[in-house]
């Protein structure tokens, strides 16, 4: 106990500024403690078979960071929706959570499967992101953290709304004249963006974004929770099951509209959606009648006066519908600066195309492929494909990117929802399909999870709402054709190498197929 480390110790402690030596170096203990923690489970290292179904993966034993949760409905297996499970597998979104997989008639519980899944807190945090998309036909096109940027830069700037849906040109499907419609208010967008037209056609082609799209939303997880548990409220109560929920999301993002909501008898609705939210569970009960929109009583549902804290988006930077909207997108290559000034002329465009900040901070996903060498690994094509670019000029900049020419945005996410009529033809125009199945090989073979990964893992594949794993072959197999293109048969069969590989990219049938 005479030691000088112990001579010295007694000597810091007796002085004040020893003290606060002594308290700074401890709490700088703590903290680095607290970082490590951190760190560690916001990147907890996973076999691309999670080790245990439906549990947080091993050595995390609570939730800590906000995680990105991808809800998909896919009732049956087919080629959209592989198509979409490969789109969003190479651009580093998580496995996708399948809703209504297997259930007959899928329509009447795609709200109450949803509501149900964000109900589990087990898997599920308050602070989580929530992305949810109906894969009548959707595809991504930029990388989740291109997505996650734009969303939250949208929330900074419209405060009270954190959930955001796809934005239409038209109601649907109800008509103008009602009070879903009616209600929403005018697009932000600029007035004249078609020229003098603009909001005034007929046939919806040139109209301002303005309506709700329910194909595509992405929200944080209380918020999502709140919505989808009142929207498969009023579905439930609907006599007939005739909507469905593009009518119910629509009504209650028509109710929000502040200018529109009704008014109760002896006091206003309330702006303030935290405040709704907060006292949700200690809501009053409203008066028996309301005066509604058009001046005439009214016997709305009891959270109609209540901001959900739905928002659009209007500029389609983030979900790009097609429906009406097809003559507005083109596929330009940014290095090509000839094609982008024919396009400006053709479109009449005041707006220059590049491309963004965003977009420019991530790494094309060909780079690293090209980089490792697997796309010698497959087709003659993705064999070639260094040699004709060069190394040096694969970049955003060489690759076709979906833009729309009238608000000069490359969005992240594509959706068909209503309109069907390029999905053959415009899917060979993607960057990633001809080297899709050298890019997916490469995202299952990829080492490591996303920080913004689903907790419970998994590559390639995706999960039920019952904690079912299902691989790419269990959910693709048969569908090679329409998703890959490229002739060389099923996935890890591939036609002339004489080689088979299993789900996770192992080697289990090596053939000399000769020399």
């Amino acid at each position: 106990m005479s030691s000088m480390p112990y001579i010295l110790l007694r000597m810091a402690i007796k002085s004040s500024f020893g003290r606060i030596v002594i308290l700074a170096c401890i709490t700088a203990g703590f903290i680095i403690a607290a970082s490590w923690r951190i760190g560690s489970t916001r990147n907890p290292h996973h076999s691309p078979l999670p080790t245990t179904v439906g549990q947080l993966p091993m050595g995390q034993d609570e939730i800590v960071n906000p995680a990105l949760h991808f809800l998909l409905h896919a009732p049956r297996r087919s080629s959209r929706v592989c198509k979409t499970l490969l789109s969003s597998s190479i651009l580093g979104y998580p496995p996708p959570t399948l809703i209504n997989y297997g259930v007959a008639k899928p329509r009447t519980k795609k709200l109450e499967s949803a509501s149900i899944f964000l109900q589990d807190e087990k898997h599920v945090a308050a602070q989580d992101l929530v992305l949810v998309i109906d894969a009548s036909a959707a595809w991504f096109q930029l990388p989740a953290t291109v997505l996650l940027e734009r969303y939250d830069k949208m929330i900074r700037e419209r405060q009270n709304k954190t959930i955001v849906f796809a934005a239409d040109k038209v109601c649907w499907p109800d008509k103008m004249g009602t009070r879903t419609c009616d209600s929403v208010p005018k697009s932000p967008l600029r007035e004249n963006l078609w020229g003098p037209k603009t909001d005034k056609d007929p046939g919806g082609l040139m109209n301002r974004p303005r309506f709700l799209n329910s194909g595509v939303m992405m929200g944080t997880a209380q918020d999502v929770k709140v919505v989808f548990e009142e929207a498969s409220a009023r579905f439930q109560q609907q006599t007939n099951r005739a909507g469905n929920d593009q009518s119910v999301f629509s009504e209650m993002f028509g109710e929000q509209q502040n200018e529109h909501l009704p008014v109760r008898k002896g006091n206003g609705a309330s702006p303030n959606r935290w405040k709704d939210w907060m006292s949700a569970k200690h809501r009053a009960k409203p008066s028996d009648e309301v005066l509604s929109w058009n001046g005439k009583v009214d016997q709305p549902h009891e959270a109609s006066a209540r901001n959900f804290g739905i928002g659009l988006d209007y500029d389609m930077g983030l979900f790009q519908t097609i429906a009406l909207s097809r003559a507005d997108v083109e596929f330009l290559s940014y290095n090509d600066s000839r094609a982008l000034a024919r396009t400006m002329k053709m479109h009449r465009s005041r707006r220059n195309f590049q491309l963004p900040q965003d977009i420019l901070r991530t790494t094309l996903p060909l780079t690293s492929v090209a980089a490792s060498g697997r796309l010698s690994n497959t087709t003659t094509d993705d064999k070639n494909f260094t040699s004709k670019i060069g190394m040096s000029k694969i970049n955003w900049s060489t690759v076709p990117l979906a833009t729309n020419v009238r608000t000069a945005l490359i969005p992240a996410v594509l959706h068909f929802k209503g309109e069907k009529a390029n999905l053959n033809d415009w899917w060979p125009k993607m960057w990633y399909f001809p080297h899709a199945r050298a890019l997916l090989s490469s995202y299952i073979h990829s080492p490591g999870l996303h920080p913004m990964w689903d907790r419970r893992g998994g590559i390639g594949g995706a999960w039920t709402t019952s904690g079912h794993w299902m691989s790419w072959r269990d959910l693709c197999g048969g569908f090679e054709s329409e998703v890959f293109g490229d002739g060389k048969g099923p996935w890890g069969k591939e036609t002339g190498d004489g080689k088979e590989w299993d789900d996770w990219g192992k080697l289990i049938k090596d053939i000399d197929v000769g020399v």
